[in-house]
C-alpha cells in the first residue's frame, strides 16, 4: 500500500518552489565540496523544520536544492529569510554563499527511479531563471509568486520591491522583485547592510538658500501674494533609525539618492559698452559699427499682413531656422564619467529612487560611495560597471588606502573608532560581500565588519 504521508504520483500542484544554488560550489575541491554541502543541508534542513513533511518535497541539485511547498505560498517565504539570514551570518563555513530564487508555478508530482516523490513542470524551471539573477544573500521572486502573497496581508507586501526585468537565456522575459533583507527573520543583517548603517554619516543641516532676485512688477497685473516657501528649501525630517533589517535595508537601498549638485545659474548678460567710451581694442570697435542695426519692431497685425503679401516661396526662406534639440545629459558623474540616461535609468529601476545630478565615486568592490572628493556615506550592491574609484576620489591624506582608494581624515576616524584600535598606514582590502577586510596581497582576512559592529554595538 502506498504511503498516504506521501503526495499522489499523477496530480498537477500550483505551488511556491525555492531554488537555492550555492555560488562557486563546482570550483572548490571534493573535500571541501563535502563540508560545504554538509554545512548546506543542515542550514536547509533546520529552516524546514517547522514545514509538515507531506506539504514539502525537497530536490538535491547537486550544487543546492529545489524545495516545492504543495501547502501555503507563504511558507515558503518564511523558510528562506530564515535560511538567508543563517547564510549571510555563517562563520563555520565561511566561503558557503547562496542565491535564492522563488516562483509560484504549476508542477507534475512523480516518482523518481528510487521510488522517492520528483517534480518537473514549469513552476521549477521558472524559478531556476529566477535564482540566476539573484545576487550573493540575495532571494528574488517572480512575479507570479508576488502577485499572490503581497495580497495576503499589508505587511507581507512591504517585503517586497520590484527591480525590474531580465531576460533568460531562452529569450524568456522574468519581472522580478526583491525581498527585504531580514523581512521575516530574527537574525541580525547581513554585513554588506551593516556596512551602509554605520559608514553612514549622521545627516548635516543643509545651507540655508539663497534668496531670489524680486521679480519684476508686470504692467497691469495684480499685486503678488507673500510666496511660500517652495519644498525644496524645507529640511527633510531627519529620518528615524531602526534595528530591524528591513529598514536598514531600505535605507542602504536609496543612500545614492543622498545630495544633489550644485546648478551654476549665470546672470543675464550685461549690455555691450558705448562705443565712444572704449579706448583699447579698435578692431572689436570697428565690427560693433559696421554691424547693421537691428530692425525694428513691428505690430503682430501688421507682420501679419506683410506675411499674408509675400508669395508663399519668400514666405517659406523667411521661416527661421530651429537647430535640432541637444542631446539629453543625465548630470550624474560617477568616478569621472558622466553615466548615459539609459544607465541612470537602469540604476534607478534597480534602487527605486531617484538619484540627484552631482558627481560621485562608487568603489564596486566594497559598494561604498561617495561624494567626489569626500569620505564614504553609504553602500550600495557591489559588482556595478561604473569603473574603478580613483586613488584621489576622496582627497586622501593618511597614508592608508583601502581597495586602491585613499582614505581622509574623517573617514579613517570612523573606521578606527569601529574598530576600536589605530589603523597603520598601509594597503587594505574590504569584500562587500561578506564584510572581511584585510591587508592587500594576502587573502587571508585580518578582521570583519559585521563582527566589529555586533562588538561594537555590545559596547552601548
Amino acid at each position: 500500500m502506498e504511503n498516504s504521508t506521501q503526495p499522489p504520483t499523477t496530480r498537477t500542484f500550483m505551488c511556491a518552489v525555492v531554488f537555492i544554488d550555492i555560488i562557486e560550489y563546482s570550483k572548490k575541491p571534493v573535500a571541501r565540496q563535502l563540508v560545504i554541502k554538509e554545512r548546506f543541508n543542515t542550514i536547509v534542513g533546520k529552516g524546514l523544520e517547522n514545514v509538515a513533511t507531506a506539504d514539502r518535497i525537497i530536490l538535491d541539485t547537486g550544487d543546492g536544492a529545489a524545495l516545492c511547498f504543495l501547502g501555503d505560498p507563504e511558507d515558503a517565504l518564511f523558510v528562506t529569510n530564515s535560511i538567508r539570514n543563517d547564510f549571510a551570518t555563517e562563520t563555520e563555513v565561511p566561503e558557503l554563499k547562496v542565491r535564492i530564487g522563488i516562483n509560484l508555478g504549476p508542477v507534475k508530482v512523480m516518482r523518481d527511479l528510487n521510488g522517492n516523490p520528483n517534480i518537473v513542470g514549469d513552476g521549477i524551471n521558472v524559478a531556476q531563471r529566477v535564482m540566476s539573477f539573484a545576487q550573493t544573500n540575495q532571494i528574488l521572486v517572480s512575479r507570479s509568486y508576488f502577485e499572490v502573497v503581497s495580497r495576503l496581508t499589508q505587511e507581507y507586501s512591504q517585503l517586497f520591491r520590484f527591480i525590474g526585468a531580465r531576460e533568460d537565456k531562452h529569450v524568456r522575459e522574468h519581472e522580478l522583485y526583491e525581498v527585504a533583507v531580514g523581512g521575516s527573520g530574527t537574525h541580525d543583517a547581513p554585513a554588506e547592510v551593516i556596512v551602509a548603517d554605520v559608514l553612514t554619516p549622521p545627516p548635516q543641516q543643509p545651507p540655508a538658500p539663497q534668496p531670489a532676485p524680486a521679480p519684476q512688477p508686470k504692467p497691469q497685473a495684480a499685486p503678488a501674494s507673500n510666496p511660500t516657501p517652495s519644498p525644496a528649501s524645507t529640511p527633510a525630517p531627519e529620518p528615524k533609525r531602526s534595528n530591524t533589517g528591513l529598514i536598514v535595508g531600505a535605507t542602504a537601498a536609496i543612500c545614492l539618492s543622498i545630495g544633489a549638485g550644485a546648478w551654476i545659474i549665470s546672470n543675464p548678460r550685461s549690455p555691450a559698452p558705448a562705443v565712444e567710451k572704449v579706448d583699447k581694442k579698435q578692431e572689436v570697435i570697428v565690427k560693433e559699427e559696421s554691424s547693421p542695426a537691428p530692425p525694428a519692431k513691428k505690430s503682430p497685425g501688421k507682420a501679419r499682413e506683410q506675411a499674408a503679401a509675400q508669395p508663399p516661396q519668400q514666405q517659406a526662406q523667411q521661416q527661421e531656422y530651429v537647430p535640432p534639440p541637444a542631446a539629453a545629459q543625465s548630470g550624474v558623474y560617477v568616478n569621472g564619467r558622466q553615466l548615459s540616461i539609459q544607465e541612470l535609468q537602469q540604476h534607478q529601476a534597480i534602487y527605486n529612487a531617484p538619484v540627484q545630478p552631482g558627481r560621485y565615486w562608487y568603489d564596486p568592490t566594497s559598494g561604498l560611495y561617495g561624494h567626489w572628493g569626500r569620505e564614504a556615506i553609504g553602500y550600495i550592491r557591489t559588482g556595478h560597471g561604473y569603473g574603478r574609484a580613483p586613488v584621489n576620489a576622496s582627497n586622501g591624506n593618511t597614508g592608508i588606502y583601502l581597495n586602491g582608494r585613499h582614505l581622509n581624515a574623517v573617514e579613517l576616524t570612523r573606521w578606527q573608532a569601529l574598530f576600536r584600535q589605530a589603523i597603520q598606514p598601509g594597503q587594505y582590502w574590504l569584500d562587500g560581500n561578506t564584510g572581511n577586510v584585510g591587508v592587500e596581497g594576502n587573502p587571508t582576512p585580518t578582521g570583519n565588519v559585521r563582527a566589529a559592529i555586533q562588538a561594537s554595538r555590545g559596547y552601548r
